[in-house]
């Protein structure tokens, strides 16, 4: 495991107009990863997720838009494993 990782976040679910957001940095200290066929040491990486949210006035709804890597960072956590970039989604929530 990594010595060190931390994630650093803010976030306002109504900063301005029923309008909100989320942003998280994360941050993994370089690795040593040994494998069955592989061992090395994994460089340092973050990235960073964003999210912006909307909820209509009188409404239990919930409009988001977003991602996870929004830079779209390839990284990987493990030799053999596939390089990960972002994934962004948009998505809508009622409230019972």
């Amino acid at each position: 495991a990594p010595k060190y990782r931390f994630n650093l976040g803010l976030r306002n679910d109504n900063v301005c107009h029923n309008v909100g957001f989320n942003v998280v940095y994360k941050w993994q200290d370089k690795n040593y990863y040994e494998g069955t066929f592989v061992t090395g040491t994994l460089p340092a990486f973050g990235w960073l997720d964003a999210q912006i949210s909307f909820r209509p006035k009188g409404t239990k709804s919930t409009f988001r838009i977003g991602g996870t890597n929004v830079l779209n960072y390839y990284a990987r956590t493990g030799y053999g494993s596939p390089y990960v970039g972002g994934l962004y989604y948009m998505s809508y929530g009622f409230n019972l």
